[in-house]
């Protein structure tokens, strides 16, 4: 396994261990210590990119869903457990409350509740498919979108146009990206994407 595989499984393993203490199934905690992995190169498209890419997409759904990732940054599972009680298209507002993973719903992965202001451009797009309520991205029964669905109508959206294939995640980096390039204070940058931690958001200071 790479370095990186390894610290994900021990991270599983630390919080496990850390649980169990809690619960007074063991009374110390053995030292876990992380391997050293490099720098991780990341994806992003600068704003003709994402431009380009948005001109290319003619279905209502996918086109408001990769919008809204590009201008929001939500993560991925963020996206797909939105729900219409969540955004607030008259105070140009969302709301973070839940995750869906795997198929899954709960809180989002710092599990605090984060508020993000909506362009003119996402609230047009948004108002044009508004619901009183359920799932903003879902099937016609009104369930969420699937990953694997989702996932793959992406790639071969970019695999059809010519474009280099990317992920939902690069969608994620191309907000944080534009925002540091534009000299947004990376603290702002921190606190829309929901890290909790300002080290995992630095990554993206070099841009500005």
């Amino acid at each position: 396994m790479a370095p990186k595989t390894i610290n994900n499984h021990l991270t599983i393993l630390r919080k496990c261990l850390r649980s169990a203490q809690e619960w007074s199934v063991i009374d110390k905690i053995p030292i876990i210590k992380l391997l050293k992995v490099p720098p991780s190169h990341f994806d992003f498209l600068n704003p003709e990119e994402s431009q380009h890419l948005l001109q290319s997409i003619h279905n209502p759904l996918w086109y408001a869903m990769v919008l809204l990732a590009l201008k929001t940054g939500l993560r991925y599972g963020e996206l797909l457990a939105l729900q219409w009680a969540d955004i607030d298209l008259n105070l140009k507002m969302l709301a973070v409350r839940r995750s869906n993973v795997r198929g899954l719903i709960g809180s989002p992965k710092s599990n605090k509740a984060r508020y993000i202001p909506l362009t003119t451009e996402v609230c047009e797009t948004l108002n044009s498919r508004y619901r009183e309520n359920g799932y903003v991205f879902c099937g016609i029964n009104g369930q969420p979108l699937s990953y694997h669905n989702t996932e793959r109508v992406l790639r071969e959206h970019c695999i059809k146009n010519s474009f280099r294939v990317i992920s939902w995640h690069v969608l994620r980096h191309s907000f944080a990206s534009q925002l540091s390039a534009a000299g947004t204070p990376i603290t702002a940058v921190q606190a829309l994407l929901g890290h909790s931690d300002i080290s995992t958001t630095m990554r993206y200071s070099h841009l500005s």
